[in-house]
């Protein structure tokens, strides 16, 4: 996220998605896509093991695939794990979900992943995929641009989308509908 803020802070980049952390963020337009929650990725004992929510403590007590310390998902994460009172058992660490769900595939480890990456799961139904529960944590995702583009005429057109109807009703599936945050 921080690199992202950075692009948009220097001119490098003209709007990026990234966690909506209201105190990194308070130069900038906020429009919310979606709430990001946070899942188990486990290999399946059997095909068909039915998928059940898992709480964070029990996450806890197994080996652990996680992103790296840098990352704000990972920051998020370790602070449920604190704020619970936890001390996870990590296995190991990667700036890359592909990596954890590898390692989760060949059976060395666990991984706590955002929901929104399920996507990348293989299809060979190898895997267990239990929500994370005991508390349900819900993390705003959305589109970021500085103030100031928004008098551009590009920044003028994506406030336009970001506000129409036809966008609301496609993000509001995913978690909740869009707003703007000024």
């Amino acid at each position: 996220m921080h690199q992202v803020a950075r692009g948009l802070r220097d001119r490098r980049l003209g709007a990026g998605i990234v966690y909506l952390v209201p105190e990194l963020l308070r130069d900038m337009l906020q429009y919310a896509l979606y709430d990001e929650t946070y899942c188990l990725v486990s290999l399946a004992s059997s095909p068909g093991t039915p998928s059940r929510p898992i709480s964070w403590k029990q996450a806890g007590r197994l080996p652990l695939a996680l992103l790296s310390p840098d990352m704000l998902n990972r920051r998020l994460i370790d602070k449920v794990f604190t704020d619970q009172g936890i001390r996870p058992t990590i296995r190991l660490q990667s700036d890359s979900i592909l990596s954890l769900l590898t390692h989760v595939e060949k059976g060395l480890c666990s991984a706590i992943v955002p929901r929104s990456s399920l996507s990348s799961l293989p299809s060979s139904g190898s895997l267990l995929v239990q929500p994370l529960v005991d508390p349900v944590i819900r993390h705003g995702v959305g589109l970021v641009m500085l103030r100031e583009a928004s008098t551009t005429p590009w920044g003028q057109q994506l406030d336009a989308l970001f506000r129409s109807a036809a966008f609301v009703e496609r993000f509001s599936p995913l978690g909740k509908p869009a707003t703007l945050s000024r």
